[in-house]
Formats: structure tokens, sequence, C-alpha cells
């Protein structure tokens, strides 16, 4: 039997608390958040001012933007006219991915699919620029250029995108845009080549393959559809090199627009990617590949990625 030494503690220092019941029913949502939503869809400001106001002084912005972050039901356009205001929160927010180890147009699509994209292209200029200091802070162990190249190559996709399929009006439409064009425009920013030729190769390959999304606006919130989770509160504790249980995935019907891939630093999942074509509801397992906090992503992908919820 082999054993796995996490950490190290002196006797006089330890305690033992009482162990979390894993089966405890999910807990009632406290009744403020409901309020909350109400009042976050009519106007943001207020409501996260009254939050606080209840909450007492320890709201700071990380707080917020865990509520923000951990809210579904919040109006994705007011949430975006809020981030793009607040720069303190929107890096907060970004935090609460934890983008490690995720590559760079992936995690856009994450954070885009989060929230609707302010109509004033300056307002989104900002999300995009606070989202690439953060997903440059995230991962500074690995990226060996400044953030104001990860800033440039985040612009970049989404005026590819936008010459593509003009979702967020960066670009002029431009359908004829090559691989070998996407990647010598990108090399007048980056002469040293700090992004290599494949990165840049596969983040074209991804984007003419499905284009980004961002949320439903307000008045498309009737055409949205949910992703239940069972158990709706999976277990919080993984042994190191050992599978979890199995936990399941559905949607309302089989869509073969629709997928998710599982991401996560440090961890493996089998299968790596949800398939739904054939069926309402998939599962999958995870295994912690090393020690610490981990956060599993589910990145939609698709044609219905923002439609489903």
């Amino acid at each position: 039997m082999q054993y796995i030494v996490k950490s190290v503690v002196p006797l006089d220092q330890l305690h033992i608390s009482g162990f979390e019941d894993e089966s405890s029913p999910e807990p009632e949502r406290n009744a403020f958040i409901d309020q909350f939503i109400g009042q976050f869809a009519a106007d943001p400001v207020m409501a996260c001012r009254s939050l606080a106001d209840r909450s007492g002084p320890k709201v700071d912005a990380g707080t917020l933007a865990s509520v923000l972050f951990k809210t579904p039901e919040l109006d994705k356009t007011q949430l975006g006219n809020l981030l793009c205001g607040n720069d303190n929160l929107v890096r907060a927010y970004v935090d609460r991915f934890d983008f490690v180890g995720i590559r760079i147009d992936v995690a856009l699509r994450m954070f885009l699919l989060s929230l609707r994209m302010p109509s004033d292209p300056n307002a989104s200029e900002n999300l995009l620029l606070a989202f690439s200091y953060r997903y440059h802070a995230a991962n500074e162990e690995a990226i060996v250029c400044d953030p104001q190249l990860i800033a440039a190559l985040v612009l970049a996709i989404v005026q590819l995108n936008d010459a593509l399929y003009g979702t967020f009006g960066f670009a002029l439409p431009n359908h004829a845009i090559t691989q070998d064009v996407f990647i010598s425009a990108f090399r007048s920013r980056d002469q040293d080549r700090y992004i290599s030729d494949r990165l840049l190769a596969d983040i074209y390959s991804s984007i003419r393959t499905n284009s980004l999304s961002h949320a439903l606006a307000t008045h498309e919130r009737g055409f949205a559809r949910e992703v239940v989770i069972s158990p709706a509160r999976p277990t919080t504790r993984l042994t190191y090199d050992v599978w979890s249980e199995r936990i399941y995935v559905s949607i309302p019907s089989p869509d073969p627009s629709f997928k998710i891939r599982l991401q996560g630093e440090g961890m493996m999942f089998d299968p790596p990617i949800l398939d739904f074509s054939a069926s309402s509801e998939e599962s999958f397992r995870v295994k912690g590949t090393s020690l610490g906090t981990k956060t599993v992503l589910f990145d939609r992908i698709g044609s219905h990625a923002y439609v489903l919820i």
C-alpha cells in the first residue's frame, strides 16, 4: 500500500473537525439572492449596493464577483454593462474562472458566454482588455510575452471572428480571410514570434469552425435552455489519482449542435467531451493529477452553446 503526504504539521497545532455529510441536501439559497436577481435586471449598480449593505462590510470586489459568477439567472446584458464600468470587479470576475493552463481562445469563449457584450465598442474593448490581462496573470509562468501582446492577440481573435461572422462589430466582413493572412497580420505585432505559428493556426481553425458567441440578450432569455448537473451538489473532494463517482449532465433534449468540453488544471476527465448528439444526458468522471484546489470548467461548444446555460 502506498501513501501520499499532503502536508506536515506539528501535533500541537493539529485540530480535527467534523466531516461534512456529502449526501446532505443542497442548502436553500438565501432569499436575498432571489431578490438580488430581480433588482439586478432593473439596476445592477443599485442591486449590488443593496446586497453589500445587507451583507455587511465584508463584501469586497472578490466576494461580489463570486456572487455574479455563481448566479447564472442574472441578466447577462446588465452583467456586461456593470463589469465594463468597474475595473476591480471585472478583474475579480475573470479570476473566478481560474484559466490556468486553458488555451486562450477556449478561455475567451467561456468568458464571452458568461455575459452579453455591451453594444458600445469601447466598452466591449474594456472587457476584452480586462480578460487579457487577467488571463496573462493566471498563466504568467507559462507565457513569455508581456500582457500587451496577449491583449493584441485577444483583439486579433475577435477581429478574425467578426471578419467571418460579424458578431461584435470589431471588423468589416471578409469571409475570404485565410490562415496565412491571419498569421501574417499578427506577425506585424509579434515580430519576435512569442506566439507560435502552431497556436495561431489552431486559433484560426477553431474560429473558422465555430464562431465566438456571447450570452443571450435580455429579450432572448425565453429561448434559454438549462443544463442540469446531478448530483446537484457534486463531491467537493478529490482523492489524488483516483476517479470520482460519475457526475451526470443533462439538457432538455438531444442536440447535435451542442457539446461540453471539460477543462481544468491538474485534472483528467473521462470522457473529456460530452456529446449530446444522441442523448439528452451524459456523464463523466474526474481524477486529480496534482494536489491543491481545483476548478472544473464547462467549455460549451457548438452553434447552440449560447442557448444552453
